[in-house]
Parts: structure tokens; C-alpha cells; sequence
């Protein structure tokens, strides 16, 4: 599942993610799963839920759908994080629906790619044509734009060029005694004077006057050069209409390549959101431990969706000051942003000309709080290595992605732009995991059983979160995408695991041959996990003492007050939706 969701039964270690009662982590605070004033991600066990919904066909997802636009209605932004489905054969109508077409694609993958890979072959073959052409294209070009400016020197040298054009492929067929490649052995210098010859250097008479040639010879290069005018007002109109057609069909093969992968992008994507629960081992996991999962017996089928639904939250309280929004903008270096991070993303801007200049400035967070901070740059570590542990992830996210999902979050602000959206540093954040199971009897009755959350490791659950711990969140959902994006790259030749054709063969493979730079790029998080170990509590008086901007107070505040607060003012109503909805159910 997610990472900033975790494993609720596996609060003590967050091995599986974030703890589900965040500080147990890289350093404990002076109180046992809590760090005070840094960072919060809290969801208590006494809200946490699983909803079993018995229904007939189709009722428990209007119900579900209808809770996620209640809560939209309400300012909650909603995010699906991932789906999966699984369909037993025995059900046939919707296994031809859902996993034959997924199969059904894949075969127009194939068929595409290869269509791609012809397309690529037809240009290269075309290229290889055209390149020959285009030279003697250049050739006559060049002796035209002699001959205008006349200039005899230049116009000669490019004619000599055609003549020897000539000798090679032409004339050396002509047969034994006439070639003259083949009568050089009688006359040595037979071919030198071919080339000195002028295109008006026709009459053999006046070729043995001018030259100081023998009659015979004169005879001889006379017929020779008549044939070469022939041969080069025929050569010069095919080359010219040859070439014409040569660069229609490459122009034309180069636009297909380009649209065979546009058009096999589509298919690369419907194909890789179909995702089968045995395509990862947790997923197998989770279905092997279902023990009415009878696929080869019973027509049953089961779809999982993760969401988020989340909003801002600003904790009652009579000793806070009054919110303020603030746009003022400040320099990159003089940022409350890690010093690591900006010196990382300073040195981004100078050799990445996409980002150049982009973050000189930034706004300030709404909240007022810089969100990104130590433990951002930490987890975001964390994160990746999460994904590419358990999920065989290749990508990777930079600096650059940490400013995207700060960027994103401070966006949503104003995209809702609600009264009750306030730019605070606090957000409730309601984690869902669904299952729908759809069985059918051998009568031919079909019911569906919809279930919101997964007891006890993936619970309904509602959290109470730290604006950094959103940037987390931003994050992961950016990594997902990249990995998306470079899946689909991949497969169409674009890119190899995420990177560049063009860049892996400068950077890595020839770079003293394209000029580049070999060394190797800092790495962008740079947060060591000892750092965050070993740092200093502060312990003495942890009522009046904090060592980050949020609240600090765990047991006076957060559980006494703020989670409260959301129990009954968004926990409890939502779950009492679903009662209530399915009470009244037809």
C-alpha cells in the first residue's frame, strides 16, 4: 500500500512506512512516539473503522461514491492512490470485459511496437539513401553556383569530382579497350587529361591543338567527354528527383515513428492501470489471505482503490494568534529551506537549463511555515527506497520534485479558496482502502459486499497531519507518476529506465566523445539518518518547549483537543454516512 499510509497494526516500527503514530522513527521525543513541534502524522486507534456493506449489485459503490462528493462538498481535496482488481474465470462476462481487454491490448502494443520498429528500419535504410544523394546534390549545387559567379577554378574542381563519379561507375563498363581505367596501361596520363578537359572540349582537333595531345588521343577523350555531358545532364535530373522523393518518404517515415509512439501511448497506459492483485507479493499476499477466494470454483471478483481525501485544519485553541496569509516573496538563499536543498537545487539551475532561474525566488508558504524541512528531505530518502524495495520501482525523485509537491500543496489553497480551507500548517486526512466483492451464485443471483478499510493494518481511518507530512504525500503520488511516465517511455523506446537515450550515450557511455562532463551529480537528498538520530531533544519542560514551529503539546493539545476535534466534527459524521446510508438502502 501507500507509504505515508504505512501498516496501522505495525505502529511501533513503521516498517511498511510512516508509523501510524509518527516519532518511532529516526528519533524519539520525550514523549514515546512523538516528536514535539516537528512533525505529526497521528492516526489514534480509537478512530480507526472497518465498514462491511451487504448489498445487491452496484448499491455499496453509489453509497462510497456519494460519500467522496458529501466530502467534496465539504473542501476535502479527494486523491486515488492506487487500484487493483482481481476476476476469477469462472465469471466470464466480466472476465471478457475486464482482463480480456487487457489482453486484448496487449496484442495492439505489440502490433504497434512493431510497426514502430519497421518504421525505424524503413528511415534508416532511407537515411542511408539520402545522405549519397544529398552529396551530389551538394556537387551540383556547388558547380551551379560557380558557373553564376564565374568562377572556373571552383566550377572545374566540382566538375572533376563528377568525372571521377564517372571513371568509377560509369565509363569502367564500357568494356575492355574503350574503358579508361583499362586503357591507362597505353596511355598512363589518359585519365589526367580527361580531367583537364572543359565542358565545351568537344572537338577532337582542337582538344590536340589546345592540349598539345596526340590525334588519336584527342579522338579518344573527344568521345570520351560527349558521353560524360550526356551522362551528367541525366545523372543531374534523377538525382534531383530522386533526392525530392527520398526526402518526402524519410520526412514521411520520420513523422510515422513519431506518431506509431503517440498513438501506442494510450494503449501502454490503459494497460499498466489495469493493475492484478498477483502482480506484486503483497498484492498476491492480500489475495491468498481472503480464505473465500475460490477462483477456480466460484465466479467472484474483487477491485481495491486507496484514497486520500484531505483538507486544511485549524485546531480550536485560545492562545493561537490570527491566521495570516502571506505572499511576499523571498530569495532562494535566504529561505528557511534546508541549506542542503538549496545549495543542490542552485546548482540545478545553473546546468539544467529547464530549471534555470525558476527558483531564484519563492513565495512564502501560506501557513507562514516553511513546509520543507529535515524530515522532508529524509523521508522523501525513505520513500524511494520504499517503492524500490517492495514495488521494483527505477525512479527516483531530486530537488526538484520536492519544490513541485510544495508547489502543488501551496496551490491548493488557492484552488478551493473555501472560508473553511484556511492557510494553516495542520490537515485531517481521511485514508480509505476499499474492497468491492462481487460473487455470483450458480442460480445466476449476484451481490456485492463493499468493504472501507482493511482491519487491522489498513483501517478507515482519519489523520491529523503536518503540513510536511502533505509534502510526503505530494511526493508520492509525483514518484508514482514519474514511474507511470517512464514505464511508458520505456516501452516505446524514448527512454531506458527513465533516462534519455540521447543522455545515457553523452553522459554515461561516450562522454569524452560528446564533451560532457563525467562527473557524477550530487545526490539530492542529503539528509543523513544519523543527523536526524542524533540530534538533541528538548526534554526540560516539554509543556513551554518545543524544537519545531508546530504544536508540542501531545497529550494537553493534540490528543486532548485537536483529535477530539476531529472525531466529532469529521470522524464521526462520516462514519455515520455509510450507517445511515445503509440503513435506508432499497
Amino acid at each position: 500500500m501507500s507509504f505515508v499510509s504505512g501498516k496501522y497494526s505495525d505502529d511501533k516500527k513503521g516498517s511498511e512506512g510512516l508509523p501510524s503514530i509518527l516519532g518511532k522513527g529516526p528519533g524519539d521525543g520525550p514523549i514515546k512516539g512523538f516528536v514535539p513541534g516537528e512533525i505529526a502524522h497521528i492516526g489514534p486507534p480509537n478512530a480507526r473503522t472497518q465498514i462491511f456493506i451487504d448489498t445487491n449489485l452496484g448499491k455499496g459503490n453509489d453509497i462510497f461514491m456519494g460519500f467522496l462528493w458529501n466530502m467534496r462538498k465539504q473542501g476535502f481535496h479527494v486523491d486515488k492512490i492506487q487500484e487493483r482488481i482481481e476476476i476469477s474465470p469462472i465469471h466470464s462476462q466480466y472476465y471478457q470485459v475486464t482482463v480480456q481487454q487487457k489482453q486484448n491490448m496487449e496484442q495492439q502494443i505489440k502490433q504497434s511496437l512493431a510497426s514502430i520498429q519497421s518504421s525505424i528500419s524503413d528511415y534508416e535504410l532511407l537515411s542511408h539513401d539520402i545522405r549519397r544523394y544529398k552529396e551530389y546534390m551538394h556537387y551540383f549545387e556547388e558547380i551551379e553556383k560557380a558557373s553564376k559567379s564565374k568562377n572556373k577554378e571552383e566550377e572545374k574542381r566540382h566538375n572533376q569530382t563528377l568525372k571521377s563519379l564517372f571513371i568509377d561507375h560509369v565509363d569502367v563498363h564500357t568494356g575492355e579497350g574503350v574503358a579508361l581505367k583499362l586503357i591507362a596501361p597505353r596511355w598512363p596520363t589518359i585519365i589526367v587529361d580527361f580531367m583537364r578537359l572543359d565542358d565545351n572540349d568537344l572537338d577532337p582537333n582542337k582538344i590536340a591543338e589546345k592540349y598539345q595531345f596526340s590525334q588519336s588521343e584527342g579522338v579518344v577523350l573527344s568521345t570520351k567527354n560527349k558521353i560524360y555531358q550526356q551522362w551528367k545532364k541525366r545523372f543531374k535530373e534523377t538525382v534531383m528527383s530522386r533526392y525530392h522523393h527520398l526526402k518526402e518518404l524519410v520526412a514521411s517515415r520520420k513523422k510515422s515513428i513519431k506518431e506509431y509512439r503517440r498513438m501506442v501511448r494510450p494503449f501502454v497506459l490503459r494497460h499498466k492501470m489495469i493493475h492484478e492483485f498477483g502482480e506484486t507479493e503483497d498484492g498476491a499476499s492480500i489475495l491468498n489471505s481472503f480464505n473465500w477466494w475460490r477462483p477456480s470454483t466460484q465466479a467472484v471478483s474483487i477491485d481495491m482503490a486507496e484514497y486520500w481525501l484531505w483538507r486544511s485544519f485549524n485546531p480550536p485553541g485560545f492562545d493561537k494568534p490570527p491566521i495570516q496569509i502571506y505572499e511576499e516573496k523571498q530569495l532562494l538563499m535566504k529561505s528557511n529551506l534546508p541549506k542542503m536543498l538549496k545549495e543542490n537545487l542552485k546548482e540545478i539551475m545553473k546546468n539544467n537549463s529547464d530549471v534555470s532561474g525558476k527558483y531564484e525566488t519563492i513565495s512564502t508558504f501560506p501557513s507562514g511555515i516553511e513546509p520543507v524541512d529535515d524530515w522532508v528531505m529524509f523521508l522523501t530518502d525513505k520513500l524511494v527506497k520504499h517503492y524500490q524495495g517492495k514495488y521494483k520501482y527505477k525512479s527516483s525523485l531530486n530537488v526538484v520534485d520536492i519544490m513541485q509537491a510544495r508547489k502543488n500543496l501551496e496551490e491548493k489553497f488557492k484552488e478551493y479558496n473555501r472560508w473553511d480551507w484556511v492557510p494553516s500548517p495542520y490537515f485531517i486526512t481521511f485514508e480509505v482502502e476499499t474492497f468491492r466483492v462481487v460473487t455470483r451464485s450458480p442460480t445466476g443471483k449476484e451481490g456485492e459486499t463493499f468493504i472501507i478499510g482493511s482491519f487491522p493494518d489498513h483501517p478507515f481511518v482519519a489523520c491529523f497531519d503536518t503540513q510536511n507530512v502533505m509534502i510526503i504525500r505530494e511526493l508520492e503520488k509525483i514518484l508514482q507518476e514519474k514511474e507511470l511516465k517512464n514505464h511508458i517511455t520505456d516501452i516505446i523506446g524514448d527512454t531506458e529506465e527513465g533516462k534519455k537515450i540521447e543522455d545515457i550515450i553523452k553522459e554515461d557511455e561516450y562522454p569524452n566523445l560528446y564533451g560532457m562532463n563525467n562527473k557524477k551529480q550530487k545526490p539530492n537528498n542529503l539528509i543523513n539518518p544519523k543527523q536526524m538520530t542524533n540530534r538533541s531533544w528538548k526534554q526540560n519542560n516539554i509543556r513551554f518547549s518545543r524544537s519545531g514551529p508546530y504544536d508540542s503539546t501531545f497529550m494537553d493539545r493534540i490528543t486532548s483537543i485537536t483529535m477530539k476535534t476531529i472525531a466529532q466534527n469529521f470522524y464521526g459524521p462520516a462514519v455515520g454516512y455509510f450507517k445511515s446510508a445503509a440503513m435506508n438502502m432499497k
